[in-house]
């Protein structure tokens, strides 16, 4: 683990939003691109993507980025419940890989909002032109509830002590983080956050929906896909999970309100 508890790093994804990354000011972040987001820029640090040989996402060697595998975050998701209480989600998988391994600051999103709206972008549905809808269009367990998948993310970051926080924030969103933009004082909105009561009751919620996993948590939850498809309680112990996390979604909403307003 490399403590990086005064540094601000930004995951960027491949909503055709960021493109207006391209030219802009990162300085004072470390910045992260999701499989083929790197092609914006040319000094991310990190790519993160779900296999080595992803069509379009492999990196060349030139470039400067440190590439993080599946195989190097693996143990990451072993710790904070795996892939079936995480997500399928790359975006999700980088923010508690960077919440366990880097221990940052505030970790801002940009272009990870999984809101696919071609209509309004020209036919686009990633910067780079059309893909699939990824986490939007799958109907595997582990990707119901995506808004409840990312208030997991944002509780375990404030167990942590680590602020995550929206800063492209479509309409539609599907994340509960602040909304803060990527040109605001980082170290502000930390302070901001930490300091409000909301933080300690998503806190205490987050707590209280680790313990329901652990009880809900049975043998279902090893089998594989294909099992667990076809298994009508798996699917409800499953919603069950991801519900204890409710709570935790509406006072960040709330926080986040609070936060606008001031």
């Amino acid at each position: 683990m490399v403590d990086k508890r005064n540094k601000h790093a930004m995951i960027v994804g491949s909503a055709p939003c960021s493109a207006q990354l391209v030219d802009a000011n990162l300085e004072g972040f470390e910045k992260i691109a999701l499989h083929k987001a790197w092609q914006l820029r040319d000094d991310f640090d990190y790519q993160i993507a779900l296999r080595d040989h992803t069509d379009g996402a492999q990196v060349p060697e030139t470039y400067p980025a440190r590439r993080i595998r599946k195989r190097q975050y693996k143990n990451t998701l072993d710790q904070v419940g795996g892939p079936i209480m995480t997500s399928a989600s790359i975006s999700i998988f980088a923010g508690f890989w960077a919440v366990n391994e880097a221990r940052y600051k505030t970790i801002s999103y940009f272009g990870c909002d999984l809101v696919y709206q071609p209509s309004v972008t020209e036919g686009r549905t990633h910067f780079y032109g059309v893909s699939d809808l990824g986490p939007a269009a799958s109907d595997h367990t582990a990707q119901i509830f995506p808004h409840l998948r990312f208030a997991r993310l944002f509780g375990w970051g404030l167990l942590h002590r680590v602020v995550l926080l929206n800063a492209s924030a479509l309409e539609g969103t599907k994340m509960c983080f602040p909304e803060i933009p990527y040109e605001e004082d980082r170290e502000i909105a930390f302070t901001r956050v930490m300091r409000s009561p909301l933080a300690a009751e998503i806190i205490r919620h987050s707590g209280a929906a680790l313990a329901e996993e652990q009880i809900l948590y049975n043998e279902r939850f090893e089998y594989r896909w294909p099992k667990q498809r076809h298994d009508p309680e798996f699917r409800e112990d499953m919603e069950a999970c991801m519900k204890a996390w409710e709570p935790v979604y509406e006072t960040a909403l709330e926080l986040g309100e609070v936060l606008n307003s001031q």
